[in-house]
């Protein structure tokens, strides 16, 4: 028992140390290690647990055998941080977020949290790093803080992490939902870059996605022993709508409509209404929040029973367009055409954009331009106004209608 409580204090040193206190009104000093010295510590103590073991009874040696995994777990993890010279110094405040570190998990996890991505790609082409499974650095990826600069983490999600993964994978899915959720939070907070960060995002990790299905796709043509299951259907690619030159202003590279095809991807079993001129490339679960390791079962990959109940298909089916990385591509394109449109920030945001939809936003634009008509031009107000009609044909919305609604909206407003 002695020996177990020693190797429970070897797991938190030396966090678990209290800061030493110089006098009633000096501020505590913490103690300083180097991570050398953890390294060297955690080894002495799998030693001596190991040689202790031997000398034990099966049910005693079995314990502490248990207990020796983890101390070996946070010796691999600490040596993994040492290879990372860029975080590696000769002496670190107990304080500091990487002395928490109790097995390589955390380790990643750790370094996903203070952002470090270039040192999580470099600990994962290490011997090290290469020992562990590719969901292991999926599970990570759902951590990445959702107010990191995408410019930061979208090689490393991108590149190493997606394409790790299969299609039929339930982490790919989470990514692709948390990848939602992120582009929601830097429009709706309007931190990094706003609604271009979301655009960004979602685009890396569309083309990813993509290039993962074609990849499997191309397996799938060039080995005759691959079996397709029954739910493997292959699909030509759609493209949405083009928008004019004007809504491609801002950079070319994120126009609707690209000038090649979108490559053939998989659909994997998929259900419910798919919305207009959207391409599905990733498999669609029976639940839409992230993953974690309890939650990732063989059930996942069961097909989805059609419900009986309508509006229960109709919410699931907005649920699911509402964490669908192309579907939310699509939005933030049209949001942030519309903004430049005139229409303001307030107005509608990429998070609530499923509550309103597109005629709405129409309806916006047309409420502000007539407001603008007294402090604008006859010319601007034409052209703006030209503009807005097609954006509306680009959006399959009716300009008409748009028009009636405000046009009531304003006569119940009045009347009131």
């Amino acid at each position: 028992d002695s020996m177990i409580d020693a190797a429970k204090f070897m797991l938190s040193w030396p966090k678990n140390i209290v800061p030493v206190s110089r006098g009633a009104n000096s501020i505590p000093t913490a103690t300083i290690v180097s991570i050398q010295e953890i390294i060297l510590a955690l080894n002495a103590m799998s030693m001596t647990m190991k040689g202790v073991a031997n000398a034990l009874n099966a049910y005693n040696s079995q314990r502490l055998q248990e207990m020796k995994a983890k101390i070996d777990d946070r010796h691999t993890a600490m040596k993994g941080l040492r290879f990372l010279t860029g975080l590696d110094r000769d002496k670190i405040s107990i304080n500091d977020p990487y002395l928490g570190i109790s097995s390589t998990s955390d380790l990643i996890n750790v370094l996903v949290s203070q952002e470090a991505f270039k040192s999580v790609e470099r600990f994962q082409k290490s011997d090290l790093g290469k020992n562990f499974a590719p969901d292991v650095y999926a599970l990570t990826a759902l951590n990445i803080p959702t107010n990191a600069d995408p410019r930061a983490y979208v090689p490393w999600l991108c590149d190493i992490v997606i394409p790790s993964l299969s299609t039929g994978n339930p982490l790919l899915e989470s990514i692709r939902i948390w990848c939602c959720k992120a582009a929601d939070n830097f429009d709706e907070e309007n931190i990094v870059c706003g609604l271009d960060s979301s655009i960004s995002l979602l685009k890396a990790v569309s083309k990813a996605t993509a290039r993962l299905s074609v990849a499997e796709n191309n397996a799938f043509v060039h080995n005759p022993h691959i079996n397709a299951d029954s739910d493997i259907a292959l699909d030509k690619p759609e493209t949405p709508s083009d928008n004019s030159s004007f809504f491609s202003s801002f950079d070319s590279k994120f126009s609707i409509r690209s000038t090649n095809p979108r490559p053939t991807v998989l659909k994997v079993g998929m259900k419910g209404k798919v919305a207009d001129n959207i391409i599905y490339s990733a498999r669609k679960a029976s639940f839409s929040t992230p993953m974690t390791p309890e939650s990732i079962s063989s059930s996942f990959f069961s097909s989805v029973s059609p419900a009986t109940n309508e509006s229960v298909v109709d919410n699931e089916n907005e649920i699911a367009e509402n964490d669908n990385v192309e579907i939310k591509l699509t939005r933030a394109l049209r949001l942030r055409n519309a903004r430049c449109l005139g229409m303001e920030r307030n107005s509608l945001t990429l998070a609530n954009y499923s509550n309103e939809g597109e005629q709405f936003i129409v309806k916006e634009l047309v409420k502000c331009v007539l407001s603008q008509v007294a402090t604008k031009s006859e010319k601007h107000s034409i052209d703006t106004v030209n503009k807005i009609r097609s954006y509306a044909i680009d959006v399959g919305a009716s300009f008409d209608d748009a028009v009636h609604q405000y046009a009531t909206e304003l006569c119940d407003f009045n009347r009131n």
